[in-house]
């Protein structure tokens, strides 16, 4: 298996190193080995899953119901608005689909969603 530097990663991304380091020590990308100097390290499969999340990410609106396992125990919600913010992120509101409870507020990296259910109207 053929583990990628950071600066391979930022080079595939088109970002700096720094901004890969971030993203893994946020948890948005994940190093699947870290070498004895600390260094991360990452394969091709960790960079296409990291695309793939944040592709859906990009494409989340209003209306759309997802699931996360961080939200409301994995069960389904309802993305009533997402709003982009300064740092690279989203705000998202959001109301549980089954028991229409309050709306609640939640900050994710663009990259963070784990797979979209349905897209309706809201």
């Amino acid at each position: 298996m053929t583990h990628l530097r950071s600066g391979q990663v930022a080079t595939l991304l088109r970002v700096s190193p720094r901004r890969v380091a971030r993203w893994q020590t946020l948890g948005l990308l994940t190093a699947s080995a870290l070498t004895e100097g600390g260094h991360r390290r990452f394969t091709r499969e960790d960079v296409e899953a990291f695309l793939r999340e944040a592709t859906l990410a990009a494409r989340l609106g209003s209306g759309d119901i997802v699931s996360c396992p961080g939200w409301n125990n994995g069960r389904p919600v309802r993305v009533l608005r997402v709003t982009p913010t300064e740092w690279d992120g989203l705000y998202i509101r959001w109301q549980d689909v089954a028991v229409r409870a309050h709306a609640m507020d939640i900050k994710a990296g663009r990259t963070r969603l784990v797979r979209r259910l349905h897209q309706g109207a809201a």
